[in-house]
């Protein structure tokens, strides 16, 4: 009996010292990732992505692979959010197996962006590593925040981190 318990402990804690450095290699993906948006690291931003990686922006358009995510970003980044500064707050690390999980939190823009653009909202990320490197599959993020819908996003409790400074 003693035996299984033990083996049974050690299987326990491998896993969870598994997840959570597994956790660990996500949150600093992520925070790499916003530093190359923030420094404008086009080249950076494009591999944090796996070559067939899928990005739905908030008006709903689609653009897969590395090289319609780079030019989106780099357009966006050049004119409409030229000077603004990205913010990522995971919330949950959800589905985690060594090499696949699902990301989701709050993304915040200061110091610029058109003025009827969204300032805050959720994000969505789904995570696989491939070849030993984390990269992005599929991103999305919503509920907008500034202008027209701010007094919808307000509805949901989460959204009162948006309002935090």
């Amino acid at each position: 009996m003693f035996k299984i318990f033990f083996i049974l402990l050690v299987k326990i804690l491998t896993v969870s010292f598994t997840f959570g450095a597994v956790d660990l290699e996500i949150r600093g993906f992520f925070i790499d990732y916003v530093q190359s948006i923030n420094n404008r690291e086009y080249s950076v931003i494009s591999e944090a992505w796996n070559i067939d990686g899928e990005l739905i922006t908030l008006a709903g358009g689609i653009y897969k692979g590395r090289d319609e995510i780079k030019h989106l970003y780099k357009k966006g980044l050049e004119s409409s959010y030229k000077g603004a500064t990205f913010h990522y707050v995971i919330n949950y690390i959800r589905g985690q197996t060594e090499d696949f999980a699902i990301v989701d939190g709050i993304w915040k823009v200061t110091g610029g962006g058109p003025i009827n653009y969204p300032s805050c909202g959720i994000f969505l990320y789904n995570l696989s590593r491939r070849n030993g490197t984390w990269g992005i599959d599929m991103a999305y993020s919503s509920v907008p925040r500034r202008g027209h819908t701010r007094e919808h996003g307000r509805i949901i409790s989460w959204t009162k981190v948006c309002d935090q400074k």
